[in-house]
């Protein structure tokens, strides 16, 4: 036998080798072809979903825009209505939901609106039992004061501060003070406010008892009164409830992008009277009563696109228009209060760009909202509790005066 031809039948056995192994692992363990590792079955059965309050959204939206199983939303909405009144869910509350799939029993569901404030649904042995978590919070009252370089959202920061306490001080002061135009260089202002502490950590702000504004546009001082009915609200240095007043401004706005008086109009071309102020905001802005009363006009009107009209007292009516939607609700014949949030800020009707048309009508005639004096129904302290209103004003009032002394 030649070299060669030995060569030859040696790859030829070695091929028929090779053939026969794979014969044999292809016919006699054919699972090795499928083989998977086995899966924790447990874990696999769970289903884990968070998610998080859209603006305009409900309780039930959030969770069907996280794909929950009908039969879980509805127990959810069932349960968490016994500790929760679901009307005051808000943008950014958020859920985590544990449940099993093949039976889509709820193990564990926790609905988040802040650190302080939290509830929970635990599901055991087919039932359900609903709860709030009860979290310690320390409340500590602190004293801030500062005066204006630029704006009050900077002299509240430079103070360290957290923007939560801005939103509350805007909110006390808004039927007096425009923060957006009223402020000017060297107002000044003290704040008695409840710090709130979950394990020694500043996780918000609790109550402005007391606070004072002393600026360009006047002085201004409010303080925290619970009445012996056990209704709190905030009142001026007179006993007049502030709530009772209208609003210097009917939304958080950018920029005033046209006042009062003669101009071109922007899309017309021709010169003529703007009866109004134009509030430049994004689309979606909430827009608010400036004060109690009556709707009287709720959808289109011609060029001011979607518009509210609002009846107030002493022959005095506010016109809100060019809005992108009307809430829920808000109707002709229904009754509003200050700050209530009636539509959201668009750019319906002959309009360039996203903006609220304003008007305050008086006796049947527009006037300048800037320069408007309202004459509102006082709501003072009641007599039966005057004596005791005046003890804690004299306190608080002493505390603002030391701290704006720098005591």
């Amino acid at each position: 036998m030649t070299h060669h031809q030995f060569a030859t039948r040696l790859i030829s056995a070695f091929i028929l080798i090779i053939s026969a192994l794979a014969l044999f692992f292809w016919i006699v363990k054919p699972v090795y072809r499928h083989y998977n590792p086995p899966k924790d079955k447990k874990q696999t059965s769970l289903a884990f979903i968070e998610g998080e309050m859209a603006t305009g959204g409900t309780f039930s939206s959030m969770l069907v825009s996280k794909k929950v199983p009908m039969k879980i939303t509805r127990q959810l909405i069932a349960e968490t209505g016994k500790v929760f009144d679901l009307r005051k869910c808000r943008p950014g509350d958020r859920f985590k939901l544990v449940y099993v799939k093949t039976d889509t029993s709820i193990l564990h569901f926790d609905y988040i609106r802040s650190v302080t404030e939290q509830y929970r649904i635990s599901g055991q042995n087919g039932s359900l039992m609903s709860e709030r978590i009860e979290i310690k919070v320390d409340t500590v009252l602190t004293a801030i004061s500062g005066t204006l370089k630029t704006s009050l959202y900077q002299a509240i920061a430079d103070q360290g501060e957290d923007p939560e306490l801005i939103e509350k001080v805007a909110e006390m002061f808004a039927w007096n003070v425009d923060f957006y135009v009223d402020p000017r260089v060297d107002d000044r202002f003290q704040i008695m406010v409840e710090k709130l502490f979950v394990g020694g950590k500043q996780v918000g702000f609790g109550e402005i008892k007391a606070a004072r504004y002393d600026g360009a546009v006047g002085k201004f001082t409010v303080i925290r009164f619970t009445d012996s009915d056990g209704k709190a609200d905030y009142f001026d240095d007179e006993g007049r409830s502030i709530s009772s007043a209208f609003l210097k401004s009917p939304l958080k706005f950018t920029r005033i992008s046209s006042r009062f008086g003669m101009r071109r109009h922007p899309i017309l071309k021709t010169s003529r009277m703007h009866r109004g102020i134009d509030y430049t905001a994004p689309t979606g802005t909430p827009v608010w009563a400036i004060g109690p009363g009556k709707i009287t006009h709720a959808g289109w009107m011609g060029g001011y696109g979607k518009t509210i009209e609002i009846r107030h007292t002493n022959g005095m009516q506010s016109r809100y228009g060019h809005l992108s939607r009307i809430e829920s609700g808000i109707t002709a014949g229904k009754s509003v209060k200050a700050k209530e949030i009636i539509g959201a800020v668009g750019s319906t009707g002959l309009s360039t760009g996203p903006h609220l048309h304003f008007e305050l009508i008086r006796n049947g005639q527009q006037v300048n909202p800037a320069m408007a004096k309202f004459r509102t129904v006082e709501k003072p302290v009641f007599v039966k509790d005057r004596t005791r209103f005046e003890q804690v004003k004299a306190k608080w009032s002493a505390e603002l005066e030391k701290k704006a002394k720098g005591l």
